[in-house]
Parts: C-alpha cells; structure tokens; sequence
C-alpha cells in the first residue's frame, strides 16, 4: 500500500489558500494535525482535510476566552 506522502508548511498553506504564519500557528496550537520535524513542520493533507471538514464543538472553549471569562 502506498502512503500518502507528507508536505510541509508552505505546500500546505498554498493547498488551503491561507499564508504560511496561518499554517504554523494552527499547527503549533493543534487546530490541524502535523508533526514537528526539526525546525518545520510536516502535514499529511488527507489528514489535515478531515481534521479541517469536521464540524466544529460548540462547547469547547479556546484559552484565552476561558481566561477572559474567569475575570
């Protein structure tokens, strides 16, 4: 079976149309799926479509909203 091969941030960003800062932000506070590999980051796009197409939880909290709301 062949598996799909992995890409880094920059073929990412050109595959969702959003800059690469916007790719490496979501990657390091999890919103998509990648994995650290040295200095970058490496994305499967089949991975991070999924993850992307999933209907968001109305419920979950990021944390800074959770902060503000404490004060």
């Amino acid at each position: 079976m062949e598996s799909e091969p992995w890409v880094d941030s920059e073929a990412l960003a050109a595959h969702l149309g959003k800059s690469v800062f916007t790719v490496r932000r979501w990657a390091q506070t999890g919103t998509v799926p990648g994995r650290r590999v040295g200095n970058g980051w490496m994305f499967r796009i089949s991975e991070v479509d999924d993850h992307l197409s999933r209907p968001l939880d109305p419920w979950q909290q990021s944390r800074r909203s959770r902060a503000r709301n404490r004060s």
